[in-house]
């Protein structure tokens, strides 16, 4: 299933044996140190673009979740190996494993997590452009919109510095549209491409 990981984990179970092993016959190196960091960074990957795209949590937070998922992943692939730990004859033998155990999960966890992360962004921006290419050749001019925009720009002067859509909806002037957010406390856009966060203060809105 994850063959293209074999050359590396080759190599891990090289340097295990190299490191840990010394030829000892009673040895075995670790096979698949790589499997699970592979899998759980792209996993979390996909949670933080799911979340930064598709709800209204801040991404400050959405980090803050995703540095407690990569860490619980770090930690549940040292603790598979934890019998190769207690294995070991010496307690510096124990603890040079559980830090080149460490190191290994951290470094490739994590860069799973980059690369997947810039890839699914990759794909979105390549959909939203096609999208927005798609909007744009299918547009018209129309010999109505000065009448039209100015009935709209006079509903925005008469409500301040917004439009009220609902209790919890605003449209800003300068084109964003926000929505409350109960788990920041703040008004959020709605633009899955650039959110923002904005506190609002009597009829204005702030940008944090």
């Amino acid at each position: 299933m994850l063959s293209f990981l074999d050359p590396l984990q080759e190599s891990i179970f090289a340097l295990d044996d190299l490191i840990f092993g010394r030829r000892k016959v009673d040895y075995s190196p670790a096979q698949s140190m790589l499997t699970l960091p592979f899998i759980g960074g792209t996993l979390i990957a996909l949670f933080f673009v799911i979340i930064i795209f598709f709800t209204s949590i801040h991404q400050s937070h959405a980090l803050q979740m995703c540095y407690c998922l990569l860490g619980a992943v770090i930690s549940l692939n040292i603790l598979f190996y934890s019998l190769h730990i207690i294995m070991m004859r010496g307690i510096f033998s124990k603890i040079g494993y559980i830090i080149f155990c460490g190191i290994i999960s951290s470094f490739f966890t994590i860069l799973s997590f980059v690369l997947m992360t810039f890839f699914l962004l990759i794909l979105i921006v390549i959909f939203a452009l096609r999208v927005l290419m798609s909007a744009a050749s299918g547009d018209s001019p129309s010999s109505g919109g000065g009448s039209s925009g100015g009935g709209f720009g006079g509903g925005s002067s008469d409500s301040g510095s917004f439009i009220r859509r609902d209790q919890k909806g605003y449209d800003l002037e300068n084109g964003d549209s926000v929505e409350f957010s109960p788990l920041t406390g703040n008004y959020v856009s709605t633009n899955p491409l650039f959110p923002k966060e904005y506190e609002k203060n009597g009829n204005t809105f702030t940008e944090l």
